[in-house]
């Protein structure tokens, strides 16, 4: 119950590694680093520091008066066995803040019902390997444009794990370990713009992660990413989430539900990672993607691949799509299907007709069998929306208008 307000240092509150099972609940931080007038040089703030394992951080409040033009975090969890509950945090970059430091590895957090109110970005994770991490029930509403000032960083996430932009890694780090993210709500509240930046979760290098059951809404943006690292991305369950509403930039930019991008090539690190990016055993399924309303350039998914990675036990099945001008777009290497299929009976189809088979995407597979005995129903072409077929009579010339009974795949 203590109430520290102004706070010019690095920290209002501080915990070490050399200290363990602290309790930290209940208090007021009001003001810290550059959201201070006159505090130009402070280049890190945050208001709870805590690298001491078994820790425990509830029911704190965190504010500023004035929006910060520097990183500003809420609370920072550099330790194991520890949990963060029922923390308000408001206008800071970011809301929360995971990660081991130095060589120090770290396991065992429980991230719960925390709310991130104004936020440049929510919750982020950086450092060495984060095992078993649980993101469960938070609330987190970005608002990227009121940080005007703020130039270190260029990303408004809801939820990102560590990458490396220029692709170069010095040592395997920022993985996320059989890690749990369900049940959180991502919102964007900033007013839509040209060229605007605003993502709903992005994950890099990963290896068991389960995600699921949360709510990402009008993201700038791209909704999910996920992105190649050295090290791949393995064993990732995306089921039951809704992303709706995304791309509300008005360029139109990046207006991807997900975007799968694994088409960069990297040094390899010291540590046995990989110079290609790979995927091993992820599925996406269950998930609802949407537009109240939809454009051309709105895509469901987005995905990039070099002709060398591996993919493997990649499933995308049972999603529903609603108002999305176009369900996937490819900007090189391995084509992913998105598991669609559709099946119907149409009326009067004459030789060189098209059908619509509504699964958004050219099918993989089709199948056509006429109603008239004795003459022949081939596929000539296919597209996003439509194939076309031909009936032929036994001696080539025209069929008869017939009904065609049809399924697609994709």
């Amino acid at each position: 119950d203590n109430h520290f307000y102004n706070c010019p240092g690095r920290n209002g509150i501080v915990t070490d590694q050399y200290s363990y099972q602290i309790q930290i609940e209940s208090n007021i931080i009001t003001n810290g680093g550059t959201s201070i007038p006159g505090n130009t040089n402070q280049g890190d703030w945050s208001a709870i520091y805590c690298e001491s394992d078994e820790t425990v951080v509830k029911n704190n409040i965190i504010t500023h008066n004035a929006v910060p033009f520097a990183p500003a975090g809420g609370i920072e969890f550099h330790g194991s066995r520890m949990v963060g509950q029922g923390n308000i945090i408001k206008n800071s970059s970011p809301g929360i803040y995971i990660g081991g430091f130095g060589t120090r590895d770290i396991s065992d957090l429980n991230i719960s019902d925390n709310v991130m109110q104004d936020c440049r970005a929510g919750i982020k994770f950086s450092g060495r390997m984060i095992r078993r991490c649980n993101i469960i029930g938070n609330t987190i509403h970005l608002n990227r444009d009121q940080f005007t000032a703020y130039t270190a960083d260029t990303a408004c996430v809801g939820i990102c794990s560590f990458y490396n932009a220029a692709n170069t890694y010095a040592f395997h780090y920022g993985s996320l370990i059989d890690c749990n993210i369900s049940n959180n709500t991502i919102v964007q509240t900033d007013t839509p713009s040209a060229n605007q930046n605003g993502i709903g979760m992005l994950f890099a290098t990963v290896d068991g992660l389960m995600v699921s059951n949360n709510i990402i809404r009008n993201m700038a943006s791209i909704g999910v990413i996920f992105r190649g690292t050295p090290w791949g991305t393995k064993n990732v369950q995306f089921i039951g989430n809704s992303i709706h509403d995304f791309g509300q930039n008005t360029t139109p930019y990046a207006h991807y539900a997900m975007q799968l991008s694994f088409g960069m090539t990297f040094t390899a690190p010291p540590d046995a990672g990989d110079t290609e990016s790979n995927v091993w055993n992820m599925l996406i399924e269950g998930n609802s993607f949407s537009k109240t309303t939809g454009i051309a350039q709105d895509r469901a998914f987005w995905t990039m691949w070099n002709a060398a990675s591996i993919v493997d036990g990649l499933v995308i099945r049972q999603n529903n799509y609603s108002n999305i001008g176009k369900l996937l777009e490819t900007a090189g290497g391995y084509v992913p299907s998105l598991g669609l299929t559709a099946q119907g009976a149409t009326a009067s189809v004459a030789d060189g007709g098209t059908i619509t088979h509504g699964l958004g995407v050219a099918p993989t597979v089709v199948t056509a069998v006429g109603s008239v005995a004795g003459e022949i129903v081939s596929v000539t072409a296919k597209s996003s929306t439509t194939f076309t077929v031909a009936i032929k009579k036994p001696d080539g010339t025209a069929g008869t208008s017939q009904t065609i009974y049809w399924n697609v795949w994709s």
